[in-house]
Formats: structure tokens, C-alpha cells, sequence
């Protein structure tokens, strides 16, 4: 400041970043004591596009300028979706080459050499044809190269590496013309820097050269001295360049500025954005926390990190901005753009076919709501799940289309989608505002639509200019690529109150309190990523930068934010999951392994805990008041199963979810067919295959002609709930054919037992409802039930029970009629329900009486009766008995004394749970 007080205007400062800017800009204001014209700040970045004098685009666009490039340059091209998978690393790679001055042809022949050697056969022959190919696409890399450049240059059109590349180029070239053309300023100081690239050093040299530039740096002896810190590697080496000579600008802070560091884990990255509030609220607010710096090593505790921060905080500024993809208006698009690419993939001949689970999805949204009404959308979903639609398309969507003026269509255009997409936001435009009252909810919805509308019209322009996407799959990579970079700007007073930074963003700032966020390893360095086609060994030969030099630029900027703070706060997280080792990084090892030597710094560490939440299990008692004991007896008159009884003897607690306040678990498209339906299609099958010899007596032959029957039989019931194509392909289809091998062995058997002339077989009836009256201290209690079939066989009448569960002979005996107050004999109590009941009705039916069950599992049992005392015969005596049994037991339902609670010798279901 004092060396150029007088020309201040005659300068131009350049930093690592923008943001350091404003506040150079605030400590001038502090300097100065009358009206000056402050020197021009910019970044880097912006310098070396305003000396390549071109147009640095954007990496979408550099994409898609590559592929139109790639298209010419080979054969047989990817398309666009295969390619952009692999051309951002491509494109990286270019602007690496390009801003370290890369010699590329050495370059590109050296990694074509490497790939070779890989695949060579020693003594073994030509090589495949798969490695032949593999050797074009590296040798394409190198050509693509040199079309790409050429191309970008003849249309005034440059990437940012490639802009550095020019401006070096053309400065070491003929540096006095160079500086006489585009150098206004008398000098440029360069402040701030670390890590310079090759374009940048060969810069900085050229001008030092000719006396117009001073670079100042900001380092420490502790790292500066120390070989192996890798926070000072680069300016170590700076340090032994004449060029940068003198430099004498290093502090000594670590070892003689008091600090306190104090480092604390917390598990999961809530509980480290909770446990910020804590710390906010021991730091001194006399400044309105403009002092103080939360840093975000893992920007994606942005979100929990604002809702955690004090009330107290009045000021915060945000520099990053809010990411466009964590709006709630992402959650819709994100979802349409899914039950799209599904469509596509499950669709034939270029028609779409819509799956349910993304339809679910969709029309459960809020934005879905708001744009389909949520009456039309719940309405949409019932019919999905009641009908079992699985795959949609057709008469199914365009009922969808019609229920809620959507416009799912079965053929599809990307513009066609876009075009949808400004719709949906047009339509959200206008509720929000006549529907909002409350106007800072109406900014943040208003904002989010035209965020979205702006990234819409912006894939329109690209789409207009280079049409190349053909299929959705590659417009939703697409709209991924610029959804990463699209961020909603935080408005704030950017040199008032706290400030929420992330690591890079820290650069050349100092701040007294720190509060860093995630310093876990793999977050803070984050380690080695593999995102170039460079092999590692080429990259340290033609001085690349590899994961080694990134990890030393993070540690410079976390040493250089611990050398200028007084309070550090450092917090990592200690839980360990597959997402993350809980490790702390070898930053915070380093700090407490050598700063602890220094008497100046005071270091404590300290393991947060939440004491765990155990869930205990707790019973619950419901009180029969009056108006229970109402719908009890409601559900009496209207008619109680078998099922319903088993439930109060099994679980009280859940007879009275289930059956007196009706409540039900949630239904739900069976995309494979569940057991519970299986058993559904068997019965009906049966009863389709038996339907024609009801009243009558079978016989051999008409088993026969009906075992003939049974494959078309069960695709018939099969296909009403699920098409051909789920039927012909993976479970459903081995579900269906086990269905038929069940139905097939069973009439198989049954030709085996009328085989015998003595066995007669007459079919009385199938599906039967049955149905009778008790009544229990005054109340009237009607029961039902339906017996999949009766048949008398052998003089005897059978009740019959189909079971496609496993059951054993043993379910289905007993020696005690008590014994079927407990939970463990529930089919013999059906049993001798369905038998009470038809004796109910057919009091002058003197026929021997037995009441079975035939289990598909156990086809080999046969008829499986119910026994008591070895006797299978049920007599009156017998169903005397149960229905004494039965009338305690609807006394016990009734007693206003018994409350219902959970048994504890039952599961927990999901109600009593």
C-alpha cells in the first residue's frame, strides 16, 4: 500500500479468487483517508481470459463441440449418451495438457506406447480383435486433440486450459509486444498464490522479466522448513526459482501466535451440523460473528449446517450458493425424468411403457399435486393398485391421461419433453401465486421455477445448436451435467456476519474463529480419484499434477486458515459406514503430533456421544369403553369368520386394529406374484375346472378330459390380473407353472382314488358360503365363512379346505377341546366352525360328517381331517362342545373387564408394534 500509495489506480492486484476481492476492497476503506481510485482486482481466471482476448465456454458446450469433432474424426461413433460417459474425462485431461504446456504429441505417443505394450502377445501372435480396438481408442486421443484445438481457435471459441496455453505461448513468444497490446496497468501483483500451473509460472516469469509484476506469497515457517509437510511443497520450490526471489514474506505464526484448537468427533455428519450450535454459541458475538468462518470440507452439510446455526447469528453469508438438485422441485423432475428412461427401456418398437413404481412415485409428489390435483392423483394410484397394473400403456395410460390431464404419451421427443417441462412450470408459477400467502415461502417456490426454467431453455439452445441427442436416456444424462452446476445464489451482506465457506473458497481470507466442518479422511484431502485417461507414471514424467499435488493443495489451505486463526474448531465425524471410515484426518494427526510441541498452541480433543435410544417394547392395553363394545357388537350382526376369531385368540390387541377399527395394511401392485394371490388363483381354478359337475357325481374319465383343461384354465385366471408378457418371463412365469403342476397332481390323485368302483365322488358344491346365528347373553352373533368345497366320498361328507401352505396332519389333531383356545390349533377351529355352521342349516343332514384340509405343499396326504381322540368323525357331542367354546369366546370379546392387549406368546405385527 505504501509503495504505490500515489498510483493505486495504475495497478492491477490479481488473487486465486474473486471472493478475496471484496475483502482486500474492505481493509483499503480501513487504509485510505481520502478519495482514491482503487486498483483493479480480479481473478486469475478472468486475467487469462481477458489476454487470450477469445471465448471461454462452458463444459457442456466443450462437450458437445468435442462430439461433433469425435463424429468426423471415427467410424463407427458412440452416441452421444455412450460418449459424454467418457469425453468429460477426456475434456479434463485436454485442459490439464493444456494449462501445464504439455508438449501433446510427445504425450499422446507416449500413452499410446504404454497402452501397447500393455496388450502385447510376446511370442503368442496377432493380437484379438477387442485389443485392436482398444489400441484405435487411444490412438484416436491424440488426433481428437489436434481437430478439437483446431476447431476451437478458427471459431474464436477456447476452453480455460487452452486459454493458458495462449496466453503463455504468445507472452514467451515476444514478450514486449505481448505486454505493449493487452498490458495496461504499470504492474500487476500477484498475491496468494500456492499451487501455480505451468501457464501460470511461465506467466508470472515473463512479466517479472520485464519488470511488471511482484508476486507475494502467504506461507509459514512451519511448513515452509519442514521437507515433508506437504501443505509447503510448492512454494518450497518457488522459494529455490530466481524468478521469485526475493521471498522474504514468511511469518512465524504457528510457533508465536497463541491459539486454541480443539478437535471433536461426532457421529454422522447431523450430528456434526447439530453440534455446531454448541460451538457458535461460546464464541464472542461483539463483532455479529463477522470474525468468524464455518467451513464446509463436505458441502453437502450446507442444508443441516443452515438449520443448525443460532437465532442469535443475525448475519450470515453463504458464498457457495444452494446446489439447484437439492430444491424439492429437483425430487419431481428428477423422478419424471426416471419413469421416462424406464418407459423407454421397458417399451418396444420405439413405444413407451410406463412401470407402476415410477407412477406411484410420481403422482405421490406435492408437485404432482399442485399440477394434478391430489384428488385425481390418489385416485390414479388406487386404480394402479387395486387393478394390479404392473406395465402401463395404451387403453391404462390413456385413462391415466384423461383422470388427470397429464400427457404421458407412448411416443416421446426430447423437445416434446422440455416443452412439457415449461408447462409444469408455467402451471406451478400460477398457483404459487394465487394460492401463497405467505410471501418469503412464494420467493423461495418463485425461485426454484425460474432456476428450472432457465436450465430448461438453456438445454433448448444447446439442443437447437447441436442435435444430437436421439434418445431420452441421453437428454437425462444431459440434464444431469447441468443440473451439477446450476446453484441458487444466497443474497447476503458478503462482508457482514457470519460466513459459510467452503475449503477452496477460504483462500487468501483470514478469519479469527473457525469452525471446520468434516475433516474426515477422504473428505479433507479426498484422496485419489482415477477421473484421467493419463497413467500415473506419464503424469509425474511430464510434471502433471496427480492426486499427490492435489492432496498438497488442501493441505495448504488448511494450515494457512489454522496459521491466521486464534479459535479453531475442528470436528469430524466418527461414524463408521460403507459411505465413510470414520478416520480422521491425517491433517487433524499431524496438528496433534507436531503443534502440541509448540507452547504457544493449546490443543484438546474431545468424543461427543449420544447416549443410544433404546426402543423399548411397550405393551399396549385398549379399555372396551361403551362405544367399542358398540362396534363389537355392530361387527357381530354383520358377520364374523373363522379368521376373525383365530385373530382375538391369537392377538387380541390385533382383532381389535383389524376388525373393529378396520384398519388394514397398505395395498400394493404385486409385480412378481405374491403367496397370499397364489392362493387366490389356485382356488379359482379349481373352481372354474369343477364348476361343470356340481350336483353330480365324477368319474374317471371326466378327470381325465379335465386334467386336459388345467394349462389353459390357469393362464385364463393368471392373465386377469397380470398380461402375457409378466407371465412369460422369471417368477411369475415359474409361479404360473407351479400353479399348474399343484393343479395337475391334484386331479391326478383324485383320478387315482374313483379309479377304485367303491369310491364314488359327488361334487355338492364349491365356494360355498356358509352361514349361522349364535346367540351369547342377549347379543346376536351371525358367522360366516366359505368352504372351497364340499363332496360326499364314501358315504361321508367332507367340508374341504384348500390349503397352498405347508400343513401337517398333526395342525389338525387334538385330544381336548380346550385346546383350541390357544393359537396353535387355529385350522381346527375353522375346521369345526365350517362344520358348525352347516349343521346349523341342515339340521335333518344325518350323513357321517368330517371337515379337512387338502395342502398343495402336501399333495401326497391327500384329505387331511380334523381328529379328536383318533376319531375323525364329527358328531354333535363335538360341535356341542365348540360352540360352548365359542360362546366364551365372544363373552371374552365382550367383557368390558378384559381390556385388549398384545399376547406375548404372538409375533408383533405391524399395528401392535
Amino acid at each position: 500500500m505504501n509503495t504505490y500509495a500515489n498510483k493505486l489506480s495504475d495497478i492491477t492486484i490479481v488473487l486465486p479468487n474473486k471472493r478475496a476481492g471484496l475483502f482486500l476492497r474492505q481493509h483499503f476503506s480501513k487504509l485510505i483517508d481520502k478519495p482514491v481510485w482503487l486498483p483493479e482486482i480480479i481473478g486469475t481466471e478472468e486475467l487469462v481470459e481477458q489476454l487470450s482476448e477469445a471465448e471461454i465456454i462452458d463444459n457442456v458446450t466443450q462437450l458437445f463441440e468435442l462430439y461433433a469433432i469425435y463424429k468426423d474424426t471415427v467410424t463407427t461413433p458412440e452416441t452421444f449418451d455412450e460418449f459424454s460417459k467418457w469425453g468429460q474425462i477426456l475434456l479434463h485431461d485436454f485442459n490439464e495438457i493444456d494449462r501445464y504446456l504439455v508438449p501433446a504429441p510427445s504425450l499422446f505417443k507416449h500413452i499410446n506406447e504404454a497402452r501397447a505394450i500393455e496388450v502385447w502377445n510376446l511370442g503368442e501372435g496377432e493380437i484379438t480383435e477387442f485389443q485392436q480396438q482398444y489400441l484405435n481408442f487411444w490412438k484416436q486421443m491424440g488426433e481428437l486433440y489436434d481437430r478439437y484445438i483446431r476447431h476451437l481457435k478458427a471459431n474464436h471459441l477456447v476452453y480455460q486450459g487452452l486459454a493458458y496455453r495462449i496466453v503463455a505461448e504468445e507472452l514467451k513468444a515476444n514478450p514486449e509486444q505481448f505486454i505493449k497490446e493487452k498490458i495496461t496497468s504499470d504492474k500487476l501483483i500477484f498475491i496468494g498464490f500456492n499451487a501455480l500451473n505451468k501457464a501460470e509460472e511461465v506467466l508470472i516469469t515473463e512479466l517479472k522479466k520485464q519488470n511488471k509484476c511482484e508476486v507475494i506469497f502467504d506461507a509459514d515457517e512451519y511448513y515452509m522448513d519442514d521437507d515433508i509437510q506437504e501443505s509447503g511443497m510448492f512454494l518450497r520450490r518457488f522459494r529455490k526459482k530466481e524468478v521469485f526471489q526475493p521471498f522474504n514474506r514468511i511469518s512465524d505464526k504457528f510457533k508465536s501466535e497463541k491459539k486454541q484448537i480443539n478437535i471433536y468427533g461426532v457421529p454422522q455428519n447431523i450430528g456434526q451440523a447439530k453440534y455446531l450450535a454448541t460451538l457458535v454459541n461460546e464464541i464472542d458475538a461483539e463483532k455479529d460473528f463477522s470474525d468468524t468462518a464455518v467451513v464446509l470440507a463436505d458441502e453437502n452439510l450446507l442444508v443441516p449446517v443452515l438449520q443448525s446455526i443460532p437465532e442469535a447469528v443475525k448475519n450470515i453469508n453463504v458464498t457457495m450458493g444452494y446446489p439447484l438438485r437439492n430444491t424439492s422441485l429437483n425430487n419431481f423432475f428428477e423422478i419424471y425424468f426416471t419413469t421416462l428412461v424406464n418407459a423407454e427401456r421397458f417399451g418396444t418398437n420405439n413405444r413407451l411403457t410406463y412401470h407402476y413404481k415410477d407412477l406411484l412415485k410420481l403422482f405421490q409428489l406435492p408437485f404432482s399435486h399442485i399440477l394434478f390435483k391430489k384428488d385425481n392423483c390418489n385416485a390414479i394410484r388406487q386404480q394402479i393398485i387395486r387393478h394390479n397394473w404392473v406395465f402401463i400403456n395404451k387403453e391404462k395410460l390413456a385413462w391415466i391421461n384423461e383422470k388427470s390431464g397429464f400427457s404421458l404419451v407412448e411416443t416421446c421427443t426430447i423437445p416434446f419433453i422440455l416443452k412439457q417441462c415449461l408447462v409444469f412450470i408455467e402451471q406451478g408459477k400460477q398457483y404459487y401465486i394465487k394460492g401463497k400467502e405467505d410471501e418469503n415461502s412464494l420467493n423461495v417456490e418463485l425461485e426454484y421455477l425460474f432456476q428450472y426454467a432457465k436450465l430448461f431453455n438453456q438445454i433448448i439452445a444447446l439442443m437447437d445448436k447441436y442435435p444430437f441427442l436421439d434418445n431420452i436416456k441421453g437428454f437425462y444424462s444431459l440434464y444431469h451435467q447441468l443440473l451439477s452446476s446450476h446453484n441458487i445464489d444466497l443474497y447476503g451482506e458478503p462482508l457482514k456476519g457470519m460466513q459459510v465457506l467452503g475449503m477452496l473458497e477460504t483462500r487468501n481470507i483470514d478469519f479469527k474463529n473457525i469452525i471446520l466442518l468434516s475433516a474426515n479422511e477422504g473428505v479433507l484431502p479426498a484422496g485419489k480419484t482415477f477421473n484421467s485417461f493419463i497413467p500415473f507414471d506419464i503424469k509425474m514424467a511430464y510434471e502433471l499434477p496427480t492426486h499427490i499435488e492435489k492432496d498438497a493443495v488442501y493441505a495448504y489451505h488448511f494450515y494457512r486458515l489454522v496459521q491466521n486463526a486464534e479459535n479453531i474448531n475442528i470436528i469430524y465425524n466418527t461414524e463408521t459406514s460403507e459411505f465413510g471410515s470414520g478416520e480422521q484426518s491425517r491433517y487433524i494427526t499431524q496438528i496433534e503430533n507436531e503443534l502440541s510441541k509448540f507452547g504457544n498452541i493449546s490443543i484438546t480433543k474431545k468424543l461427543i456421544t449420544y447416549p443410544p435410544i433404546h426402543k423399548k417394547q411397550e405393551d399396549q392395553t385398549i379399555i372396551k369403553t361403551l362405544g367399542i363394545i358398540d362396534r363389537i357388537k355392530e361387527r357381530f350382526i354383520n358377520g364374523i369368520s373363522p379368521t376373525a376369531l383365530i385373530a382375538y385368540i391369537t392377538c387380541p390387541l390385533d382383532f381389535y386394529y383389524k376388525y373393529v377399527l378396520g384398519v388394514r395394511e397398505a395395498d400394493e401392485v404385486e409385480e412378481n406374484i405374491e403367496h397370499s394371490s397364489f392362493g387366490s388363483y389356485v382356488h379359482e381354478s379349481l373352481e372354474k375346472l369343477y364348476q361343470p359337475f356340481v350336483g353330480k357325481n365324477i368319474a374317471e374319465n371326466d378327470l381325465k378330459e379335465m386334467l386336459k383343461l388345467v394349462p389353459d384354465t390357469v393362464m385364463a385366471v393368471f392373465s386377469q390380473y397380470y398380461n402375457n408378457k409378466e407371465l412369460k418371463t422369471g417368477k411369475n412365469l415359474l409361479t404360473l407353472n407351479v400353479a399348474r403342476n399343484y393343479i395337475s397332481t391334484f386331479i391326478k390323485n383324485e383320478i387315482a382314488m374313483v379309479k377304485d368302483d367303491s369310491q364314488v365322488l359327488f361334487i355338492k358344491s364349491l365356494e360355498k358360503e356358509l352361514k349361522a346365528s349364535i346367540v351369547v347373553d342377549g347379543v346376536e352373533v351371525n358367522l360366516k365363512g366359505i368352504a372351497d368345497r364340499m363332496d360326499i366320498c364314501n358315504n361321508q361328507l367332507r367340508i374341504i379346505d384348500y390349503k397352498t401352505g405347508e400343513v401337517n396332519a398333526s395342525d389338525l389333531r387334538i385330544k381336548h377341546i380346550d385346546e383350541l383356545q390357544g393359537a396353535k390349533k387355529s385350522k381346527s377351529f375353522q375346521l369345526l366352525m365350517y362344520a358348525l355352521m352347516y349343521t346349523k342349516n341342515n339340521p335333518d343332514d344325518h350323513m357321517l360328517l368330517s371337515s379337512g384340509i387338502i395342502s398343495f405343499r402336501k399333495l401326497s396326504n391327500g384329505f387331511m381331517p380334523f381328529e379328536m381322540d383318533k376319531n375323525t368323525t364329527i358328531d354333535s357331542d363335538l360341535l356341542n362342545d365348540f360352540e360352548n367354546l365359542l360362546t366364551d369366546t365372544v363373552r371374552k370379546i365382550l367383557d368390558p373387564s378384559q381390556p385388549f392387549t398384545h399376547d406375548p406368546e404372538a409375533r408383533w405385527c405391524e399395528f401392535c408394534n
